[in-house]
């Protein structure tokens, strides 16, 4: 692993976890020991279930497309992946490690959707904040999102009392992302 599991959870749960998700939101990750490659996956847990799993199983397929027959570069067999909200555990961990050492607001702007999502759990994005980005979701100034990143969009602002996001028509289904 990258990094020491168990201080770094520790920092997302308990340090940047907004208030109204403390207790709520969890991060988990555990090794198979004995199995080939000592193979893992992480995952994000919202009210005790796994809303979000993270696998060195996603890193293989991906690694397995791009050194196949595939004609499409590794960022865009990476991208299509993360639409669906599939992420192999070394880009997860890649941008654990990345967020804690980036300011808030550029893992907001990032094309990252994980830094955005660890972006939009985070106690430092305020209410105003959440509110002009719920706007420009919605206006169309902001890029679209994945329905799975949507889920943690709608959580953080219910979790602050907020409106979620309206629920997309198909024709909206282009601005607000793919169904996974």
């Amino acid at each position: 692993m990258l990094f020491q599991w168990s201080k770094k959870r520790k920092i997302l749960e308990d340090d940047l976890l907004c208030d109204g998700l403390k207790g709520r939101v969890r991060y988990f990750c555990t090794r198979y020991h004995g199995a080939p490659d000592e193979v893992g996956r992480m995952a994000i847990l919202v009210d005790g279930e796994e809303r979000l799993v993270i696998s060195d199983e996603i890193d293989s397929r991906i690694d397995a497309e791009y050194y196949g027959r595939s004609h499409r570069s590794f960022c865009e067999i990476q991208t299509q992946y993360n639409d669906q909200g599939q992420f192999g555990s070394f880009s997860f961990q890649n941008a654990i490690l990345i967020f804690l050492e980036t300011p808030i607001e550029e893992s907001l702007r990032s094309s990252d959707p994980l830094l955005n999502l660890f972006a939009i759990l985070d106690r430092r994005v305020g209410k105003r904040r959440l509110q002009k980005l719920r706007g420009g979701l919605i206006s169309g100034e902001l890029p679209p999102v994945p329905d799975w990143l949507r889920f943690f969009y709608d959580l953080r602002l219910e979790a602050e009392g907020m409106e979620k996001l309206p629920v997309p028509s198909p024709v909206d289904k282009a601005h607000f992302g793919n169904t996974v």
